[in-house]
Order: structure tokens, then C-alpha cells, then sequence
């Protein structure tokens, strides 16, 4: 599974599942989870802000110009899609345009890859990985 956020109104959702999320767990690790990818969203609605200022909050993911971002909330996921979606794209690691660590702790980090797919779309990745 992964999170596919075009605009601002996706954002919000996942912000408003999150925030239920957070409020339903009492497990101490579940919540430190849950804030870090608050976190995480906090990043993506700030490269979707980009994206509704510069193409529009109503554009479509395929047709129009911009771009979105695909989230993938754990590392299973990770491990599971993303190497399907680069696949999908003809993407190569090393063709990433920016790559930066959002959030870390002693287990894992949360990365950030932009890979430019013609001068005016991008796909913006972030997905967790184990700490190096």
C-alpha cells in the first residue's frame, strides 16, 4: 500500500487519519511513530503546496503538469511496491534529482527522492528504510 497525494485536499486526509490514528493507540512506540510521520506528511504537504501553487490544486495526476507524491508508510510497503513503481517509470536510483532524510531514529529514517520526469512533472517518493 502507499498514499497517493496529488493536492492539497489528499493532504488533509491523511493528516485527519493520522491525527485518529494518534488518538486511538496508547501504545507508547505507536505514538512516537505516528508523530514522526506527522512529520513526514508535514514535508509531502509542503511539496504539494508547490505543486497547487505553480499548476493548480485541481489538476489531474496524469494529464496535467506537476506531479505528486506516493508515500509508502512502512518499510514492508517499502519493500513491497517500490521497486514495482520505479520499474513503472524506468527509474534508476542513481537518476534521483534530490534525495534527503526527513526524520530518523535509532531504527529507521524516513527518505525523500525527487526524480524529475520531464521538465514540468516530477514523482516525489518518501518511504522509510532501516538506519544505516
Amino acid at each position: 500500500m502507499y498514499y497517493k497525494i496529488v493536492n492539497h485536499f489528499d493532504i488533509e486526509c491523511l493528516e485527519d487519519f493520522n491525527q485518529y490514528q494518534l488518538l486511538k493507540t496508547n501504545v507508547i512506540d505507536e505514538k512516537d511513530k505516528l508523530r514522526n510521520f506527522a512529520n513526514v506528511i508535514e514535508n509531502a504537504k509542503s511539496t504539494i503546496e508547490t505543486f497547487d501553487d505553480n499548476y493548480g490544486a485541481t489538476r489531474h495526476p496524469g494529464a496535467d503538469l506537476g506531479g505528486y507524491v506516493l508515500i509508502f508508510p512502512t518499510i514492508e510497503h517499502t519493500e513491497l511496491f517500490l521497486e514495482k513503481i520505479m520499474g513503472q517509470y524506468s527509474l534508476q536510483p542513481e537518476c534521483v534529482e534530490f534525495q534527503d532524510i526527513l526524520e530518523q531514529d535509532g531504527k529507521m529514517e524516513w527518505v525523500m527522492q525527487i526524480y524529475i520526469l520531464s521538465s514540468d512533472y516530477c514523482l516525489v517518493l518518501i518511504f522509510p528504510r532501516k538506519n544505516h
